[in-house]
Formats: C-alpha cells, sequence, structure tokens
C-alpha cells in the first residue's frame, strides 16, 4: 500500500504517548507509542492504519526512510499490508520523532539519498515505570 500524506501531526507526551499521524486523501497511518513501560514485555507500540478501532501491536521488521518518504515493513498483513509507503517530506523534525520519539532507532535504515543531517542516531529511550 502507497499513499501521500498531505499532513503530518507530531503529539508528543499526551497521555504518556508519543502519535504521530500520517493523513492522506483517502488513507491514514497513525502510530501510537508508549512513553513509558508498564512492565518488562510491553512492545508500547501501536499502527492504526485508516481505522481508529483496529490496531496492530507492533510487527514492525523494518522502517526504511528515503528522500521522498519512509516504507514501513511488518511481519504480517494484519492491517491490510504487509507494507506501508508514506510519500512524506523528511526532514529534521520527522527523523527525530522516528526514532527518538517513537524509540525505533534499532529499525530505522536510511537510503544513501538521505542527507547525514538527518541520519540521526537514537538517543532517548523509554522508561521503566
Amino acid at each position: 500500500m502507497k499513499f501521500t500524506a498531505r499532513q503530518t501531526t507530531y503529539d508528543e507526551d499526551v497521555l504518556d504517548c508519543n502519535v504521530p499521524t500520517f493523513d492522506g486523501d483517502e488513507h491514514f497511518l497513525r502510530v501510537v507509542t508508549l512513553v513509558y513501560f508498564q512492565q518488562a514485555t510491553d512492545d508500547g507500540i501501536d499502527f492504526y492504519l485508516d481505522d481508529y478501532e483496529d490496531r496492530k501491536a507492533n510487527g514492525l521488521l523494518h522502517l526504511h526512510v528515503h528522500s521522498g518518504g519512509v516504507i514501513f515493513d511488518f511481519n504480517d498483513d494484519r492491517l491490510g499490508a504487509q507494507q506501508i509507503e508514506i510519500e512524506v517530506a523528511v526532514d529534521r523534525q520527522l527523523t527525530d520523532f522516528l526514532v527518538n520519539k517513537l524509540f525505533l532507532g534499532d529499525v530505522v535504515t536510511y537510503a544513501p539519498d538521505v542527507g547525514e543531517d538527518l541520519r540521526l542516531k537514537q538517543t532517548e529511550f523509554r522508561e521503566m515505570i
């Protein structure tokens, strides 16, 4: 599945969650990440595609960032697609949110066409409560 995000919003630490939402004309993807772990077994991340009632708990294998957007690769197609590509402006706010606010530094890869200034390393991590 592929769509163009006409608007991207970033909600940080709202009800202990960080949430980017990629809104397109016919699709949306919302990623909800807990800022704090409730217990050691929590993965703390949920994906919603086109429906706020139907969610997929984690299952993200890779998140590839290229100059024209991002590609989410999942381990199955419970969201209706195993891969979701979103055409979106790639800037520092986006890469920082993906790496440090969603805590996905271990699965983010960068294409050669992404500038060095946008290739961030994860420096923020969830806290256990």
